[in-house]
C-alpha cells in the first residue's frame, strides 16, 4: 500500500468541539503530532514509515521558546502565549537536506500551520492548535524524571535488531550517544554509513529527526538491515534500561543495545566493503530534472514544479502537489521500480497534479542526451532538464 496518510474518522474533525475547557497551558510538554487537517480538507494522520512532528513550548522570562522537530529537520522559534491565545514567529524548520521525498509535503504543511496559529485548545494530554480554517492535534506524556533519564545517558553499541518479529543481522558496527535529552546515532549499517541525530521526548521516548548517510548499493542481505534499522529509528522509540543493556521498542521492532565501558566515545564507522554489484544508472543520469514539456506542449501550471530526481539506485520527484519516492533500476532502456512507490496524499486540486506516478510505475523507457532526459510511457512523453 502506497499510501502514507491515513484518513482519521469522521469523529476526528469534532476533536475541537469536544475538548474541555478546564484551564490548561501547553508549556513544559513535549507534544507528538497525531492529525493535521490543512484548510478545507479533512484531519489526516502521519502513516508509520513518516517520523512524527513534535513541538514544545517553554518560557524564559517573558518569552515563549519554541523547540522540537518537523519530523525530518529541526525546529525553533519564538512566540507569546496569553490565555487561549497562542501566535507562534520566527519558525525555523532547519535543512530539508536530509528529509525524504515523502516528508517534505508534511514538513511544509505542518511549518505553514504553525506560522498561522492563533489560539489553542487543551484537554488532558491532548492538544489542539487552531490556525485559520486548519488544525494541529497532538499527544503529550508524563515528563520523565531526571534521575531515570540521566540513567541513561552514555554511549552503547547495537547487538540485535528484531523487525516484525524477525531477527535481522546488523552487518556493521552502529553506537548510540545519549547525553541529555541528545541523542545521537553514527556508525555503519549493511554497506553504508549512518548518522542520525535525536531528541528525548517529554514522554521519555526516543525520537530521531534527521537521518543521513551514504548511498552506496548494497547486496540484498546488506540493503535488508539498512532498511530495517532506518524503518525503526523513524518513529518514536521507548527505552527500557537494565543493567548495561538498553532496549529501544518501537511500532516497527525493537533494538538492543549494550552499553560501552566508561568513557567511551561513540562508535567510529568502520569500513565495510559493498557485495560487487552493477549500477542501476550510469553516473550521467544522476542528478534532479524539471519537467519541461509534456507531449510536446509546456508543462501545464502546478502546486509545485514537477520534478524527478535519480541518485543511487533511488527514484523521487514531486507531481506537481505530493512528494514521492522508491528505488528503481535501469534494464533494457527502461526505468523500473522496485516494489510500490511511496507518495503523500495532500489534498490537491485534480487539474494542479500530474500522472507522473503512473508513468514510473508503468515501465517507461529513459533515454538522456546532454541535460535533457526523457520518459516515454504508454502514450504519454516527459521531457524534463536538468537543474
Amino acid at each position: 500500500m502506497r499510501a502514507l496518510l491515513t484518513v482519521l474518522p469522521l469523529a476526528a474533525s469534532l476533536t475541537l468541539a469536544v475538548l474541555g475547557t478546564a484551564a490548561a497551558s501547553p508549556v513544559g510538554t513535549t507534544w507528538t503530532l497525531q492529525s493535521i487537517q490543512v484548510p478545507g480538507g479533512v484531519p489526516i494522520t502521519p502513516g508509520p514509515a513518516l517520523a512524527r512532528p513534535t513541538l514544545r513550548l517553554e518560557t524564559s522570562g517573558a518569552a515563549l521558546r519554541v523547540s522540537g522537530s518537523t519530523g525530518c529537520s529541526p525546529l525553533t522559534g519564538a512566540g507569546t502565549l496569553k490565555g487561549q491565545a497562542l501566535l507562534l514567529r520566527g519558525l525555523q524548520g532547519g535543512s530539508s537536506a536530509t528529509c525524504p521525498d515523502a516528508a517534505l509535503s508534511l514538513r511544509e504543511d505542518y511549518l505553514s500551520l504553525l506560522a498561522r496559529t492563533t489560539r489553542f485548545e487543551q484537554s488532558g494530554s491532548t492538544l489542539t492548535l487552531v490556525a485559520g480554517g486548519g488544525l494541529l492535534t497532538f499527544t503529550g506524556g508524563a515528563v520523565t524524571s531526571s534521575s531515570a533519564a540521566a540513567a541513561l545517558d552514555g554511549s552503547y553499541v547495537a547487538r540485535r535488531l528484531i523487525l516484525g518479529g524477525q531477527d535481522v543481522p546488523l552487518l556493521g558496527l552502529l553506537g548510540l550517544t545519549v547525553s541529555g535529552p541528545q541523542l545521537a546515532v553514527t556508525g555503519v549499517v549493511g554497506c553504508n554509513t549512518l548518522r542520525a541525530a535525536g531528541t528525548r521526548l517529554g514522554s521519555g521516548q526516543f525520537q530521531f529527526v534527521a537521518l543521513a548517510g551514504t548511498r552506496m548499493l548494497c547486496s540484498a542481505p546488506q540493503a535488508q538491515a539498512e532498511q530495517a534499522l532506518t524503518t525503526l529509528l523513524r518513529g518514536p522509540l521507548t527505552p527500557a534500561l537494565s543493567g548495561t543493556t538498553l532496549t529501544l521498542t518501537g511500532a516497527a521492532g525493537t533494538l538492543t543495545l549494550t552499553r560501552s565501558a566508561t568513557g567511551a566515545g561513540p562508535v567510529s564507522p568502520a569500513p565495510v566493503s559493498p557485495a560487487p554489484v552493477t549500477p542501476p544508472a550510469a553516473p550521467a543520469v544522476s542528478g534532479t530534472y524539471r519537467l519541461k514539456l509534456l507531449d510536446g506542449q509546456a508543462a501545464p501550471p502546478t502546486f509545485r514544479p514537477v520534478t524527478l530526481t535519480l541518485d543511487g539506485g533511488r527514484v523521487g520527484g514531486t507531481d506537481g502537489c505530493n512528494s514521492l519516492g522508491g528505488a528503481y533500476s535501469l534494464k533494457g532502456g527502461r526505468l523500473l521500480v522496485d516494489g510500490p512507490l511511496i507518495s503523500t496524499r495532500m489534498m490537491c486540486p485534480e487539474d494542479q497534479t500530474l500522472p507522473l506516478l503512473s508513468a514510473l510505475e508503468g515501465g517507461p523507457t529513459l533515454r538522456v542526451s546532454g541535460r535533457t532526459l526523457t520518459l516515454s510511457a504508454e502514450e504519454q512523453t516527459w521531457v524534463f532538464e536538468k537543474e
